[in-house]
């Protein structure tokens, strides 16, 4: 699962076409005898591996119009990435410190109730996506970025 960044180029304002040409040079595109523009760049700003838990908490912003027969992209907000960060963050505030007793994942029996899920791992991933999402959201670039998160069923 990693959630993409898309910058879309064609939309820049004047002071902003200098990017355009930036980036043209970087991939080498102005010496060559085809009329290149690169109207769109893409970054992955987060990845996450065996992270259930922050999957569903994904799941929960996109859930209208998830398809589970296919593997694509899904448009998540702003206002959605900063739900999850603060989901997080409630977490963890109310859980300072990981221990096997007395925690109530933000997810528990909402869509899945694997106990597999609830674990130090998922604790950690919690606090991993906290510092993940807050250096996203507070970075000036990404303020003008379109956010996708991708996964597979």
């Amino acid at each position: 699962m990693f959630l993409s960044a898309k910058f879309s180029l064609s939309e820049c304002q004047k002071e902003e076409k200098e990017q355009m040409t930036i980036i043209n040079n970087l991939f080498g595109l102005r010496n060559t005898n085809f009329n290149y523009t690169v109207t769109q760049v893409e970054f992955d700003v987060a990845y996450w591996r065996n992270a259930q838990l922050i999957n569903l908490l994904f799941i929960n912003q996109i859930r209208d119009e998830i398809n589970y027969a296919e593997y694509k992209e899904y448009r998540i907000y702003r206002d959605q990435l900063e739900c999850i960060l603060n989901i997080c963050k409630d977490f963890i505030d109310d859980y300072p410190i990981y221990s096997e007793k007395d925690i109530t994942y933000p997810t528990r029996g909402y869509i899945f109730n694997d106990d597999k899920i609830y674990d130090e791992c998922s604790y950690n991933n919690i606090k991993d996506t906290i510092e993940m999402l807050e250096q996203i959201l507070k970075q000036e670039i990404f303020k003008k970025a379109e956010f996708y998160y991708h996964w597979s069923y």
